[in-house]
């Protein structure tokens, strides 16, 4: 049976939302979602895509994984829209400290007031866990920063092991619906920080969550295609930079009830969060460290767990409402690559990056430019890295912002990649198709 790997960046303006689906075994498509949000601005290009997504999807199946890359509110603020109508099986997304949270909240309040007004965001960055359980997934999983000897599982070049031998499953019994025999934990790592929560509301029944907190060594590995092995979903964690962190609270304490012990208190968090005044503390302390300031990013890796060494015919169609484009994939390169917000300029951050994936990145066909194509966020040393077939942008008009960068287009356009601009209209949205016989 053909393997299928079908993705689309959706128009959502300056935000992120990516929706991807992967079939071969003969049995339900494996379907994950990696991020949902965009500016206020763009409120109505965001529900359109979310709608638009949520209409097609046949006999709404769970939807297995939720990846969430970080805290800014264009990459998180529709999804409290987005699983209406069907279950979320798993949540991943990465360990973020309060600093981490709370810059992101000040920086999406400056940027954009009306985000602090957002109430499914406020109760994101006041709480993760309990904001995201709220949806009933059956586990929640942290994804913190591994250590530097164990990278994603095969990007050595080793065999990450029988599939059905991964590792644990952290949650417990599958939902209803859910096909849950198919896909494992693979890598090295032991989950840490286990504990279960409550979750329904008001009119709903009471279910419970899983909650974990794993590194980024461990991988989603999925069945799907006896001839290219398990399908690897594998993250990792861009940490944000601990000096900024920790200016930004030494501005904070000097404003009384913004001590460290107090901020970690969710139901402080939460009327913090509510009341104008302080809101107007954090965004006075975030602009006095800076613009642009580096948080925890998760990025993600979807492609073929061991190299393939194709012998199977593959192409990728990739289309646009205004074109349409068809290639024969370059040897392994069918896998796709996102980086969130991802810091990828400096040369140590890049190396760490490359380091981590190894080998995977031999594989990878189209990348996401981080930060929308930010200049401030890569640069020549990661596209020499992955030398990716496509770039991807989702972004659009915003403020004085200059998204994606000039500096980033001169130099894809030197190295000859194409690169997809997803802006709010629909006539952007980009489509892949990966096949491979």
């Amino acid at each position: 049976m053909p393997f299928l790997h079908i993705r689309t960046q959706r128009p959502v303006g300056q935000g992120f939302f990516h929706t991807a689906m992967v079939s071969g075994a003969g049995g339900p498509a494996f379907c994950y979602v990696y991020d949902c949000g965009a500016m206020p601005k763009y409120r109505q290009a965001r529900s359109n895509a979310i709608k638009a997504y949520r209409d097609a999807r046949e006999n709404m199946r769970p939807l297995d994984v939720l990846f969430l890359s970080h805290a800014h509110a264009d990459h998180v603020n529709g999804v409290a829209q987005l699983p209406m109508g069907f279950a979320v099986d798993t949540i991943m997304l990465p360990l973020l400290s309060v600093e981490d949270r709370l810059i992101a909240f000040a920086r999406s309040a400056a940027e954009a007031p009306a985000s602090a007004r957002d109430q499914f965001y406020r109760d994101f960055i006041a709480d993760p866990a309990a904001a995201l359980s709220r949806f009933a997934p059956r586990q929640i999983l942290f994804v913190k920063p591994g250590s530097p000897d164990e990278g994603a599982p095969g990007g050595g070049g080793e065999e990450i092991g029988p599939y059905d031998e991964g590792g644990d499953q952290i949650g417990g019994d599958p939902r209803d619906g859910a096909d849950r025999d198919r896909w494992k934990l693979v890598g090295r790592g032991r989950a840490e920080n286990r504990r279960t929560v409550t979750g329904g509301g008001k009119g709903k029944a009471s279910t419970t969550t899983d909650i974990a907190t794993i590194p980024d060594s461990r991988a989603i590995a999925v069945d799907v295609a006896d001839h290219l092995g398990p399908w690897l979903l594998a993250p990792y964690v861009d940490p944000g930079v601990v000096a900024e962190r920790r200016r930004f609270f030494r501005v904070l304490r000097r404003q009384e009830g913004f001590d460290k012990r107090s901020l970690a208190a969710p139901d402080r968090l939460s009327k913090i969060l509510s009341d104008k005044n302080e809101i107007a503390i954090l965004v006075g302390a975030y602009k006095a460290v800076g613009r642009d300031l580096n948080v925890t990013s998760l990025c993600l890796y979807s492609g073929p767990a061991q190299d393939p060494s194709i012998q199977h015919f593959a192409w990728c169609s990739a289309s646009m409402t205004n074109g349409r484009w068809n290639w024969f994939a370059d040897g392994p390169r069918i896998a796709w690559l996102a980086t969130g917000d991802a810091a990828l300029r400096e040369k140590r951050r890049v190396h760490d990056f490359a380091a981590h994936y190894g080998v995977h990145l031999g594989k990878v066909g189209t990348l996401t430019l981080p930060h929308h194509g930010s200049d401030n966020n890569a640069d020549d040393k990661l596209l020499e890295k992955v030398k990716p077939s496509w770039c991807v942008a989702s972004a659009d008009r915003f403020s004085t912002w200059r998204h994606p960068g000039s500096g980033i287009m001169h130099l894809m356009a030197s190295r000859s990649i194409p690169m997809a601009l997803v802006t709010s209209s629909n006539a952007s949205e980009f489509a892949e198709v990966v096949h491979v016989d």
